[in-house]
C-alpha cells in the first residue's frame, strides 16, 4: 500500500470513529433530556399531592404550580442559553443533573417544613399555594430548565444543522415529559408514597448524570 493511499485510509478510518463518536454521544444527551423531560412533569404532578394537604387541591393550587413550573423552565433556558456559550458538554450536562437530583431531594426533605411556614403566613389557597410552590420548585425547574440549551450546544457539532438537533431533542425532551405525566397520575400514584416517588426521581437524575461522568471519562465528547 503506497503512503498515499495509507493515508487516505487512516483519515477514513478517524472520519468513521469520530462519528461513531458523535452518534453514542448524541444518544447519550438525547437519553439525559429524556429523562430531565420525565421528572420535570413527575415533580409537577406530584406537587399537587404535597400542597394538597394544606391548601387543597384546587384549581387555584394548580394554576400556583403550573405558573411556577412555567416561570422556572423560562429563568432556566435563559441562563441555560448564556451558559452555554462557554459551557457544554457531557460533563456540564452531569453536574446539571446532580445539582437537579439533590435539589429534588430538599423538595422532599423540605416541603413540609416549607408548607408550615407558607400556611402560617397566609391559609388563602391563592396566596398560600402560590408562595409555597414558588419556595419548594422554582429553583429545581429552572435547573431542569439550563439542560436544554447546554444539550443543544452539545449535539451541535454542524452549524447547518442547529435547527435539526434543536427538534430532535424537543421532541425527545417533550416526550419524556409526556411519558412522565401519564406513568405518574396512572400508576406510580397509585402504587408507592408521594416521598418514595420524589426519592426515585432524585435517583434517575442522579444515575444519568453518572452515567454523563462516565461516558465523558471515557471521551466520548468534549
Amino acid at each position: 500500500m503506497s503512503f498515499g493511499k495509507l493515508h487516505s485510509f487512516l483519515i477514513s478510518s478517524e472520519d468513521i470513529w469520530l462519528r461513531m463518536v458523535f452518534v453514542r454521544s448524541n444518544m447519550l444527551v438525547l437519553c439525559m433530556v429524556f429523562i430531565s423531560g420525565f421528572s420535570v412533569m413527575s415533580v409537577e404532578m406530584l406537587g399537587g399531592r404535597i400542597l394538597a394537604p394544606y391548601f387543597g387541591g384546587s384549581v387555584y393550587v394548580w394554576g400556583s404550580l403550573i405558573f411556577t413550573f412555567m416561570v422556572g423552565l423560562s429563568l432556566g433556558y435563559g441562563v441555560g442559553g448564556r451558559l452555554s456559550v462557554r459551557f457544554y458538554g457531557i460533563k456540564i450536562l452531569g453536574a446539571l443533573l446532580c445539582f437537579s437530583a439533590l435539589q429534588v431531594l430538599l423538595v422532599e426533605f423540605s416541603s413540609d417544613w416549607v408548607l408550615g411556614i407558607a400556611f402560617s403566613q397566609t391559609s388563602d389557597p391563592r396566596s398560600g399555594s402560590l408562595l409555597a410552590a414558588l419556595a419548594l420548585y422554582l429553583l429545581p425547574t429552572a435547573t431542569l430548565g439550563t439542560l436544554s440549551p447546554v444539550a443543544i450546544r452539545t449535539i451541535s457539532h454542524d452549524i447547518h444543522k442547529v435547527g435539526n438537533s434543536a427538534g430532535n431533542l424537543y421532541l425527545v425532551s417533550t416526550l419524556g415529559s409526556a411519558v412522565g405525566t401519564l406513568v405518574t397520575a396512572f400508576w406510580l400514584v397509585a402504587l408507592f408514597e408521594v416521598k418514595s416517588i420524589m426519592f426515585g426521581n432524585a435517583v434517575a437524575l442522579m444515575l444519568a448524570a453518572s452515567l454523563c461522568l462516565l461516558g465523558n471519562r471515557r471521551g466520548e465528547v468534549k
